[in-house]
């Protein structure tokens, strides 16, 4: 498990600028492991047409979850794996 001591917020906001950002789209839960067919920060459903970030660990949250995850917490590792996120 790897974690960063208080990150820079400058540095997470650029970190969040560089991240991949896509739409959801309408599709069947039954084809998805539950933790894609759900935001792991806000444990709500995926809606069609909401705005997602994936971080370079590839899990995907909502834009505002994964914003707030890292500009409120002291750490900025993924929700799920733990991995750092500022790391390459």
């Amino acid at each position: 498990m790897s974690t960063a001591p208080s990150p820079n917020l400058r540095d997470v906001k650029e970190m969040l600028a560089s991240l991949p950002t896509a739409q959801t789209t309408a599709q069947s839960d039954d084809n998805l492991p539950s933790q894609a067919s759900q935001c792991a920060v806000c444990l709500e459903a995926f809606e069609a047409g909401e705005t997602t970030k994936t971080l370079p660990c590839f899990h995907f949250f909502h834009q505002r979850c994964i914003e707030r995850w890292f500009t409120e917490a002291t750490m900025t590792v993924c929700p799920i794996c733990r991995r750092n996120a500022l790391e390459s």
